[in-house]
């Protein structure tokens, strides 16, 4: 981040906005593997309700749909307080990060 060379003020903006969106997408990811583990127990039992199968998959659905909508609110207000050249910057950076984790 001390790439992008941000301000005082944008440094204090990201942050408040990394630990909202950081505990909302926690907050999703254990509900998703909550309803997983039920849908999981679920197909395991020998009286398997389609009707509860159904809920749970629907439920899961939801769940990820609002984790890809957090994920995407995430991304648009790191964009509104940077500037262009910050933000590309930053895609750069995400880039050559996702080359070296796939090496």
């Amino acid at each position: 981040m001390n790439k992008l060379n941000l301000t005082t003020e944008q440094q204090e903006m990201i942050k408040d906005h990394s630990k909202r969106y950081y505990e909302e997408r926690r907050l999703l990811v254990s509900r998703i593997r909550e309803k997983q583990a039920e849908l999981k127990t679920e197909l395991e039992s020998m009286e398997t309700s389609r009707t509860k199968i159904d809920s749970l998959i629907h439920q899961i659905n939801q769940l990820n749909a609002s984790l890809t909508r957090s994920k995407v609110e995430g991304i648009l207000a790191i964009k509104e307080v940077l500037n262009v050249d910050q933000y590309a910057l930053l895609l750069k950076m995400q880039g050559e990060n996702a080359m070296v984790k796939s090496k």
